[in-house]
């Protein structure tokens, strides 16, 4: 604000200075004012119009009957902890067996109102439900309600989801873990997640053996157990056909009841393949630790993931095939899955193949995904997104990449020479596969030697590249028979090349650049932007 000149205050030509008494005035009347300013803004932060804001400001459980009665539920039985300045609107409230019934009492910001719901039919055609209902939260149930928040002025609205697991697991039949009815059984803890290793058929049949049966049945307390087959809920037509994640599963901060680590374990049994559909309906799944070589070692042809995203991955193997969703697609689909974090070996002569997505691909499909981050591969195989592609039977259409990319940092780290390393920003070896719509960007470091190249390093036998591009740093070997390649570093008789392009600016050969395999269209940087 620009004030207007005193020209009492102000020493400038034919101004005069306050005398002290009337500076004195000047400075009590100049609090009288601040006094009555802060009075008026205190009539008008009371005479503003109503928010705008649908917030919740606070979230309180307590038992209603049985051995804790009056006792608030707090600390980590509600998961993630409460915060009403997140963007979490999903929570899970875990209550002990034998606990009783609960209640929820909830506050919002700026003097908004609420309302549960049921969510059958939500929001069209949704039952209301009131606090007698919420009171019949009992052990051996599992509920989920939504609740919304309207701001004060009824504008803006906001919906919260509560899952609250009672686990008892003592009446049998007595937890729905497919709330929704779709035949995915609802995935809310790291222990659940953990708990699909003993289903990689998704049909909760986890077969005999004491120790399966009690692990799988404490992840999902209640379920009816039948010799190892448990109840899910799941319709009585279809049954279970796989699971879905109903929220985050953040691995870091899961605790047993003795406040101990329990994150870092891959849910991948390395003796069986997924053969079921996993869901991520968009979550995350945070901080997971792998030492065997992915999320899951292996997807089989009946097996899909879709809509998921890992963040801060670190997934690594000694020497076997390593991925940092799966270790080997055996003609599975993953769509719209989104990898950040490291991939590598351990084995100082590892010679599987490697990559930020997947190990190796035998044929399936690998669409709309991505890895962002670093692949630390050894000897061979080592790509951004895929290690290698090896199509065992049936046509390209059947082992496809598509719009699908890397901006991922690809290191070999092999001791000795070899010629055989094949190294890519997306694929190392693509062998019998189609790319197409896809792209790679980062850095490719084979100082080592071997076939190094933006894209692809070995595009090997009927393979075919259409529409894709690299802008990728790729450093070369100096050795006799190390190839350089902006887009692919050694093509073979029958693979083709169409409509694709790398970035001329950023290939280098530590021998003499015009040894760079120009297979594709070179392009400078100016004709990607």
């Amino acid at each position: 604000m620009i004030r207007p000149k005193n020209p009492g205050l102000n020493a400038t030509k034919g101004a005069r200075f306050l005398p002290p008494v009337a500076f004195r005035l000047l400075i009590a009347a100049l609090a009288l004012i601040a006094a009555a300013s802060a009075a008026a803004s205190s009539v008008f932060a009371q005479t503003t119009p109503p928010s705008n804001v649908a917030r919740l400001n606070s979230v309180e459980l307590t038992y209603t009957s049985g051995p804790n009665v009056g006792t608030r539920i707090t600390g980590s039985a509600i998961g993630p902890a409460f915060d009403s300045t997140s963007a979490v609107n999903t929570y899970t409230v875990s209550l002990p067996a034998n606990a009783g019934s609960a209640n929820f009492t909830v506050a919002t910001a700026d003097m908004g109102t609420t309302q549960f719901y049921d969510p059958a039919n939500y929001p069209d055609g949704a039952t209301r439900i009131d606090g007698s209902t919420l009171n019949s939260i009992t052990a051996g149930s599992a509920v989920t309600v939504i609740l919304r928040v309207t701001s004060a002025d009824g504008s803006t609205t906001r919906d919260y989801t509560f899952h609250v697991i009672a686990n008892a697991g003592t009446t049998a039949n007595s937890s729905d873990w497919d709330y929704d009815g779709d035949g995915y059984i609802d995935v809310w803890t790291p222990a659940q997640l953990e708990a699909i290793y003993y289903d990689p058929n998704g049909d909760g049949n986890v077969g005999s053996g004491s120790t399966v049966i009690t692990a799988y049945g404490g992840a999902f307390p209640g379920a009816a157990n039948t010799s190892g087959a448990f109840t899910m809920g799941c319709p009585s037509g279809t049954g279970c056909i796989g699971y879905e994640l109903m929220q985050d599963i953040d691995f870091d901060t899961a605790y047993d009841d003795r406040g101990e680590w329990l994150g870092g374990i891959s849910v991948s049994n390395p003796t069986l393949a997924f053969n079921s559909t996993l869901l991520g309906n968009g979550n995350s799944i945070i901080d997971l630790t792998s030492d065997i070589g992915g999320l899951f070692a292996s997807l089989g042809s009946s097996g899909a993931i879709r809509d998921l995203v890992l963040e801060n991955a670190n997934v690594s193997s000694e020497s076997g095939v390593t991925g940092g969703l799966v270790g080997t697609n055996n003609g599975g689909r993953i769509r719209n899955v989104h990898v950040e974090g490291v991939v590598s070996q351990t084995g100082s002569s590892a010679t599987s193949p490697i990559g930020g997505l997947v190990g190796r691909q035998t044929g399936g499909l690998v669409e709309w995904s991505s890895f962002t981050g670093a692949v630390n591969g050894r000897c061979d195989s080592i790509g951004g997104l895929v290690g290698a592609t090896n199509l065992l039977s049936g046509s390209l259409a059947d082992n496809r990449i598509f719009a699908s990319y890397a901006r991922a940092r690809v290191t070999s780290d092999c001791p000795g020479a070899s010629s055989q390393r094949r190294i890519g920003g997306l694929v190392g070896h693509n062998n019998n596969g189609a790319i197409v719509g896809s792209y790679a960007a980062g850095s490719v470091d084979a100082n080592n030697g071997g076939k190094a190249a933006g894209l692809v390093g070995h595009n090997d036998g009927y393979s075919i590249v259409g529409n894709s591009y690299a802008a990728v740093r790729v450093t070369g070997g100096s050795a006799s028979g190390d190839i350089v390649g902006g887009l692919i570093g050694e093509a073979g008789t029958n693979s083709r090349v169409a409509s694709s392009y790398w970035d001329t600016g950023l290939t280098t050969d530590s021998r003499d650049t015009n040894t760079i395999n120009n297979i594709g269209l070179g392009r400078t940087r100016s004709n990607f932007e």
